[in-house]
């Protein structure tokens, strides 16, 4: 008896880490998922927010991607990451000490109580987020950190089994 109790408290534990089968790469909605800012002629910006599901690393992945889906989308072959910066933090849902519910977003986050709002909390949630600058080229850029738009889709798009984006009408 003892022994099928620890074995379904072992199953159902591993199910609660388990990465979910389908990554939220989309427009960012509630569930997480990319946007993007065109800021000049051949460079964006990329912000992929994640959810409590999803480790940092995916995120940060899924947000190398958008970048190559975006390159790609633009006629470019090439890109370089000119600024990274991990944004990931703790979303606060609870009870500060003045007896407030509200929820608060820090990356000060230490065991239950914010260090840097001094909240105590009740529960939390970490969502990673990854934001990226970058640069396109029609050609490989002389640098050591250049991405080949095509290779980078086909691998990510691979390992998180995300179909390629259907052509836009009009186009071969």
């Amino acid at each position: 008896m003892k022994r099928n109790l620890f074995v379904l408290l072992i199953s159902a534990l591993a199910g609660c880490s388990a990465i979910p089968d389908k990554v939220p790469y989309h427009p960012l909605d509630p569930e997480g998922g990319y946007s993007a800012l065109h800021v000049g002629k051949d460079t964006w910006q990329v912000r992929f927010t994640g959810n409590q599901y999803l480790a940092g690393s995916t995120v940060r992945e899924l947000a190398f991607l958008t970048c190559a889906d975006l390159a790609e989308e633009a006629g470019y072959d090439w890109f370089i990451v000119t600024e990274e910066i991990n944004e990931s933090a703790h979303i606060l849902e609870g009870t500060t000490f003045s007896g407030v519910a509200r929820p608060q977003v820090s990356s000060g986050w230490s065991g239950g109580v914010d260090g840097l709002t001094g909240s105590q909390t009740t529960q939390d949630r970490f969502i990673p987020q990854f934001f990226f600058e970058i640069r396109c080229f029609h050609a490989k850029p002389d640098v050591a950190n250049s991405h080949e738009a095509k290779a980078v889709l086909e691998s990510l798009r691979e390992k998180y089994a995300i179909p390629p984006r259907l052509p836009k009408p009009g186009t071969s």
